[in-house]
């Protein structure tokens, strides 16, 4: 039987490996025992030493020679060992390294590694490194606490170099900044937020204005870059400027420069307004609202109104329902907004149209070149046939001239006659008649046919074509 000893020989070996020798003497003393094992590890191949090593002293811990966070359990056996370590070799969870103090894994603040690398990004500990990709930020060469990871909501804390914890503002309108979780409103739009500069303003209030530099803004619910237009405004005086955010239940009045209750207009939109009621929803940002189309603010009455009873003034004044920015949002997957909208009104007289897009019997009607409605033609209930749209109105297809559409019934009167005339399609209970050239179509009372002798709508007459 093996005794653990107080000293080890060494004895050369094939291929330069060392035998390990125990003497016949009382156990080892550890501290001088872990010295001379380190030493055996930076001379020769470190697998084969410790494997002879723990043959010997199978309840033996060897801290790594080369990696502070690296040890050998000699009671540790694997069945199968990990790809990215040995046989008995055990890892410290980041960041906490081996102490040989203590032979056990310690915070890395309480461990002195002495000549062992000491290592501080979480990605080259080998458990990370096993792995295709390590997403973890690196704080090497970074100062302690919290820090924004690239131009994002996302930070890191950071401390003595290691990487300690990791998060996400978690207020959309809040960056990392100055190590802590900061408003937008508060960092310099050269760092990713809202805050402008008053260098060469005059002093003053100012609303904010549609701001480029939200880099990250269609995440956290303003699509379109329009910026914290409705619930804060700043101030300049003497180059300096202060940031005032709006209470809850207000937004900022550009004519009396101040917050306070009620809805208040954008100077860019005609559509778009200051609502204290409406929440972050996509697509905009806290407290701005857009009216239905083809609605309009109205800034005397503080709401949506038809437009015939808006005065845009400078406001810009959109027409078309595409660009309504909440139909280019819900329309930004589902296909260009144009394919399933019409704009043809920009172009047409008011009043009612064919429907490009669609059969003979659809209309949209066009009033002030918006489309403020879309339809489709009944079944005309006198003459029991389909209506089309012509002369801008539904009309039955008798009335249509055959000149006039592929679908229309009605001949021509050209070269004819004054009189009344039988129609070649509908030869019994209708006829068409030719006035100076016009044609019109007549439907024959209930109970009535045409007489082709009489040329008229008489009862008790036979019906054939002429």
């Amino acid at each position: 039987m093996k005794v653990l000893v107080l000293s080890i020989v060494l004895c050369c070996v094939s291929a330069g490996a060392f035998l390990v020798q125990p003497l016949h003497q009382s156990a080892p003393d550890q501290q001088r025992l872990q010295i001379l094992t380190k030493m055996l590890l930076s001379l020769t191949n470190q697998s084969a030493v410790v494997e002879e090593i723990c043959q010997a002293y199978p309840t033996l811990i060897i801290p790594h020679p080369g990696e502070c966070q690296l040890y050998y359990n000699c009671s540790l056996t694997y069945t199968s060992v990990p790809a990215h370590l040995e046989q008995h070799m055990v890892e410290c969870n980041y960041p906490d390294l081996f102490s040989e103090k203590t032979n056990q894994c310690e915070n890395f603040t309480d461990v002195c590694c002495g000549a062992r690398k000491e290592i501080k990004n979480k990605c080259y500990y080998r458990h990370e490194k096993a792995n295709e990709y390590c997403h973890y930020p690196s704080c090497v060469g970074f100062p302690d606490g919290l820090i924004q990871v690239s131009v994002s909501a996302y930070y890191k804390v950071c401390f003595k170099e290691r990487l300690v914890g990791e998060g996400h503002c978690k207020i959309w309108f809040e960056l990392p900044y100055n190590g802590k979780c900061t408003s937008r409103l508060d960092i310099p739009i050269s760092k990713g937020g809202l805050m402008p500069s008053c260098n060469g303003k005059t002093d003053g209030i100012y609303r904010f204005d549609h701001s480029s530099a939200l880099q990250y803004a269609m995440d956290y619910g303003d699509y379109f870059h329009i910026g914290r237009v409705c619930d804060a405004y700043y101030k300049c005086l003497g180059g300096n400027i202060t940031v005032v955010k709006c209470e809850n239940g207000t937004v900022f009045h550009i004519d009396s420069g101040t917050c306070k209750p009620g809805n208040s207009s954008l100077p860019n939109s005609c559509q778009l307004y200051c609502n204290p009621q409406k929440t972050n929803v996509h697509p905009f940002p806290v407290n701005v609202a857009e009216c239905p189309y083809p609605l309009q603010f109205s800034e005397t009455t503080g709401r949506c109104e038809n437009f015939t009873e808006v005065t845009c003034g400078t406001r810009k004044e959109e027409k078309y329902i595409c660009n309504y920015w909440e139909s280019l949002f819900y329309n930004r997957h589902g296909g260009n907004c144009d394919t399933r909208n019409i704009r043809d009104c920009l172009y047409l007289p008011n009043g009612v149209h064919r429907d490009p897009r669609r059969s003979p019997s659809s209309f949209i009607r066009c009033y002030g070149n918006r489309l403020v409605e879309e339809g489709k033609c009944t079944i005309d209930s006198v003459w029991g046939t389909q209506t089309f749209i012509y002369n801008g109105t539904c009309t039955q297809r008798f009335a249509i001239p055959t000149s006039g559409a592929d679908y229309g019934l009605l001949p021509s009167c050209s070269a004819k006659p004054d009189g009344n005339y039988q129609f070649r399609t509908r030869p019994c209970d209708a006829y068409y008649r030719c006035e100076g050239g016009r044609a019109t179509s007549v439907k024959c009372p209930e109970h009535t046919l045409f007489d082709v002798t009489r040329r008229t709508c008489a009862s008790n007459v036979a019906c054939y074509r002429a």
